[in-house]
């Protein structure tokens, strides 16, 4: 199931969810760099997320390298 990133926060600071799906669903429901800024911001902490589909989505290089930076620190 595609969550949204709104939905999928509270269970990443919680360190409760393994998987995140932000695959593309529609075009009302983009993952931008925005989105990969705040999610990189919440993974920089959390110690369960293993899997993190973000399939057909409008990311740049800079979304691609707030997820990078984090996974350096």
């Amino acid at each position: 199931q595609t969550l949204s990133l709104k939905a999928a926060l509270p269970a990443v600071a919680a360190n409760a969810i393994e998987e995140l799906n932000f695959r593309k669903a529609s075009e009302d429901r983009v993952f931008d760099d925005v989105a990969c800024r705040l999610l990189a911001m919440a993974l920089a902490k959390n110690r369960s997320v293993t899997s993190v589909d973000l399939s057909g989505n409008d990311i740049t290089n800079a979304g691609v390298e707030f997820l990078a930076d984090m996974l350096e620190d």
